[in-house]
């Protein structure tokens, strides 16, 4: 299995490190989302993970997807869409280097807005394709 938690924290730290989104945020960037959370914030969310090669012989590749979610309850979806133009732009590198992972590519992949199911909550879904390995194959 690919251990997907260094992915998790690359993230992290890459947009942690972006001042355009920390101005739009602060340090409101979660994995999970403390009781009574401030408005507007972004969620490393879920990740998944299909093995590309499975013979023994091959170099061990996967295929990769992680999701960052955006949420604001500003009115309509500007600020949520310059959140996520902000996750985005902290997430740009195409080849980072991640601890115990090679990496061939990282981009983005899809992005939606839409309301939340409470009809006040702007919702920013972006979801980031990779491709890659293990260290040391």
């Amino acid at each position: 299995m690919l251990d997907v938690l260094p992915i998790q924290g690359y993230m992290r730290t890459a947009l942690g490190a972006h001042a355009p989104l920390t101005a739009l945020i602060g340090d409101r960037i979660y994995d999970r989302v403390p009781e009574g959370a401030v408005f507007p914030y972004v969620v490393i969310g879920e990740a998944q993970a299909a093995r590309l090669n499975a013979s023994p012989e091959c170099i061990d590749d996967w295929e990769a997807f992680a999701q960052v979610d955006v949420w604001s309850r500003a009115v309509g979806f500007p600020e949520a869409k310059r959140i996520g133009k902000a996750c985005g732009d902290a997430l740009a590198e195409r080849d980072p280097a991640i601890d115990g992972l090679r990496v061939h590519w990282f981009r983005p992949r899809d992005e939606l807005y839409r309301v939340d199911a409470d009809g006040l909550t702007a919702h920013g879904l972006l979801v980031f394709h990779l491709r890659c390995g293990p260290t040391g194959d």
